[in-house]
């Protein structure tokens, strides 16, 4: 028999947004309720992401990148 009650969510949810003067910014909705921003406004999404990187959010690399072995080359 499989358990179906609802689990309370652990999980944060990270959203991106580009704003109206072409900057990137970060928000983090933690499971308690509590929320973070990036502090600033950045110039690009690569930048955005590297600053949530270091607030705490998590990238998974898609199946292709994982087959690469770091020097660009696929892993056959």
């Amino acid at each position: 028999m499989t358990d179906t009650r609802a689990q309370p969510e652990r999980r944060t949810r990270w959203t991106f947004s580009y704003t109206s003067d072409n900057k990137w910014y970060w928000r983090a909705v933690h499971a308690d309720g509590s929320e973070e921003r990036s502090d600033a406004r950045l110039e690009t999404l690569a930048d955005c992401l590297a600053d949530a990187l270091e607030h705490g959010f998590v990238s998974w690399a898609t199946a292709a990148e994982r087959r690469r072995d770091g020097s660009g080359e696929r892993i056959e």
